[in-house]
């Protein structure tokens, strides 16, 4: 037996087709949804899973296995078309180790083969060396292909595809913006089934390396994924200056574009593949989830939409209604990419309930996400503990850990059943930070020494412990206060702000998360007579791996991991009175890395105002700043839902000493 028939029995869901009400009237002509979930405990166990769906189409026997990094999302896109022609799956590893999961799935299916796509040159790599190396241990034949960049790497696929397959009889590649993921995405199907590929280009201008290789291949059609604020009109008429047609698909969204994309391969396709009565759905602000699912969708001959994790869009649930409706018996199959915090079923049940009743609105109420409430909601006072602040969530959204004045505590979402996950007498826990794949909670733990003996009176260490409470261990150690830990996305790296008490210099450290490999970055960040706040080095790893955000002495600003490319971020933020950013708050990046929530100071007649500041979110391609909080004194804290829906923060001490932890929705109009 293939591995897929187990698969379908724990994670495939027949959902009732229509309410009753529809059902008894005979108004509703849509078939039944059978819904199958891709979802693992982290992105990598999510592309094993769809990697066995494609082996078990493939007789569970492979000769090819296509590897990308699991941090980069311009691999993964480019990668479709050369892994439908080699008929293999795309499968994600972190960038220095091979899984033994990945390993034992090779093994498994007698891959051979596997083609390494990767871009950059040396240390940069976004796959290093000891992949192939571990690679080849196990007898595995190793082709690496790529370029420099982005962009270089699209056209190094190209290349290996080969031959270019045809649209309506004229050779078709797909040009996407490589600075936007989820046009490039949804082509991926497309991409797959007939062998067209997908380059990337910038947005402003068509790249010259990618012009040189459609004239090179003597591409006949371009397909241009995206409006002209993804793609502009330079880039059109570039390519038509070569004597190549171009057919556009741009809807007003990204959720518009990609059911536009469905319909275009549905009449473009050979043997109408794409009109079947099935099709991929994932979060569209998030590409990790669907990053391995071309090939499957593309075999299955099955388009990829988008949706919100908690409530399924207006083109999005039309489209779905189309699939239904072609279904000329049994069920519409629905193939969900992510787990519970991607895609909700509640926001699945709520497209059914809406769309199979004859008249009822989606837009009649807010869908209530996966990790709780709506994104529209005002804020709330979360737990009545009166000295919680710093939470986090969990991943899975099932939890929140916060500081409980002296402790670590671990509560459901809603709040209630707190219980200690960790307390030493004499010391403060504090800022915890949930690790990506749910395993650990790094924190600081901060002692006080007798001001009268020392020069350095506070001191504070990164901590983890294991999500269930077992297992605390100390990672550093020394005359310094460590605090703000933060998690790379595979949750293998910590990075944090440091004090060293010996040099009077503030800095970010990243090491492993046992504590090895620790490496001091930016060390002129503040220091001497005027060293900056409190915690002037508070970092935030972004979802993609490939960014630090930080706040120091300085404005808000980036850097690459390694501590290169350091830059302000964006400059609106430094103007003259622009508010400042509060130093005292971590900060948090959205799920989709576009936005941080912070904490942003009040000002009045040009001067800030101490002890007042509010939860804003910043939008960084356009510097614009919304606020979504407006109570008295501070809110400081910020912390991301994993949905994107909604945010935890917690006020300061009030006269009293209390804090307290809310929840907002991250789109709350109310201070706006």
């Amino acid at each position: 037996m293939g591995v897929l028939p187990a698969l379908l029995a724990f994670g495939a869901v027949a959902l009732v087709p229509v309410s009753s009400a529809a059902a008894q009237s005979g108004e509703s002509d849509l078939a039944e949804i059978e819904l199958v979930r891709y979802g693992g405990a982290d992105r990598y166990a999510t592309s094993l899973l769809i990697a066995e769906a494609v082996a078990a189409d493939a007789g569970d026997e492979l000769e090819w296995v296509v590897m990308v990094s699991g941090l980069s999302w311009h691999e993964a896109v480019v990668a479709a078309s050369v892994a439908g022609h080699l008929e293999a799956p795309v499968l994600m590893t972190p960038p220095d180790e091979v899984r033994s999961d990945a390993l034992e799935f090779l093994d498994r299916v007698g891959a051979s083969k596997v083609l390494l796509v990767s871009s950059g040159t040396g240390s940069a790599r976004t796959i290093t060396e000891a992949i192939d190396v571990r690679l080849r241990q196990a007898e595995i034949a190793v082709e690496r292909i790529g370029g420099n960049d982005r962009y270089h790497t699209g056209i190094a696929v190209a290349e290996r595809l080969g031959a270019v397959g045809a649209l309506s009889g004229a050779k078709t590649a797909i040009i996407a913006s490589g600075e936007v993921f989820a046009d490039a995405l949804v082509a991926g199907p497309l991409s797959a089934h007939g062998g067209h590929p997908v380059l990337l280009t910038p947005g402003a201008e068509l790249h010259a390396a990618v012009a040189d290789y459609l004239v090179r291949e003597r591409i006949e059609r371009v397909v241009l994924m995206g409006g002209h604020a993804a793609l502009s009109q330079a880039v059109e008429d570039a390519i038509g200056r070569f004597g190549i047609s171009t057919d556009r698909i741009a809807g007003a969204s990204r959720f518009e574009t990609a059911t536009q994309t469905a319909a275009y391969a549905a009449g473009q396709s050979s043997g109408s593949c794409f009109a079947q009565a099935r099709v991929g759905l994932a979060r569209a602000r998030v590409p990790f989830d669907s990053f391995s699912a071309a090939p499957l969708l593309a075999h299955r001959c099955a388009a990829l939409v988008l949706t919100n994790p908690g409530d399924v869009p207006q083109s999005t649930a039309a489209y779905l209604d189309t699939v239904r409706r072609s279904a000329s018996d049994g069920a519409a199959q629905l193939l969900v990419f992510g787990g519970e915090a991607a895609v909700a079923k509640s926001a699945i049940d709520a497209y059914r309930a809406a769309n199979d009743s004859a008249g009822e609105s989606e837009a009649d109420e807010a869908a209530v996400g996966p990790c709780g409430g709506t994104p529209t909601d005002a804020p709330v006072q979360l737990l009545e503990h009166p000295w919680a602040s710093e939470a986090s969530w969990s991943p899975d959204c099932r939890h929140i850990v916060y500081n409980g004045g002296g402790a670590l505590v671990v509560a459901d979402r809603d709040g209630s059943n707190g219980r200690p996950l960790f307390s030493m007498i004499g010391v403060s826990p504090d800022n915890p930070s949930w690790s990506p794949d749910g395993s650990k909670i790094a924190f600081s733990v901060r002692t006080l020494t007798d001001p009268s003996q020392s020069t350095d009176p506070y001191r504070s260490h990164i901590w983890t412990v294991n999500s269930d409470g077992s297992n605390p261990v100390q990672l550093t150690s020394g005359t310094v206060e460590d605090d703000y830990p933060t998690w790379s996305p595979e949750s293998r790296r910590l990075a944090f702000g440091r004090h060293s008490w010996a040099d009077d210099e503030w800095y970010i450290v990243t090491m492993d998360s046992d504590g090895r490999n620790p490496v001091r970055l930016g060390r002129d960040f503040g220091g001497g007579s005027e060293p900056p706040w409190s915690g002037g080095s508070v970092p935030a790893w972004s979802p993609d791996g490939s960014l630090i955000a930080f706040k120091w002495v300085g404005p808000l600003s980036v850097m690459n991991p390694d501590g290169t490319n350091r830059r302000s971020l964006p400059p609106e933020l430094n103007r003259s009175g622009m508010l400042p950013i509060n130093s005292e708050s971590k900060l948090s990046w959205s799920p989709d890395g576009t936005r941080l929530a912070i904490s942003i100071v009040e000002t009045r007649e040009g001067r800030a105002i101490v002890g007042e500041s509010n939860i804003a979110i910043l939008e960084l391609s356009t510097g614009q700043i919304t606020q979504i909080t407006q109570m008295e004194g501070d809110e400081i804290n910020p912390d991301w839902s994993p949905d994107g829906q909604r945010i935890l923060f917690n006020t300061g001490q009030d006269r009293a000493g209390h804090s307290h932890v809310f929840v907002v929705g991250a789109e709350w109009p109310g201070a706006s």
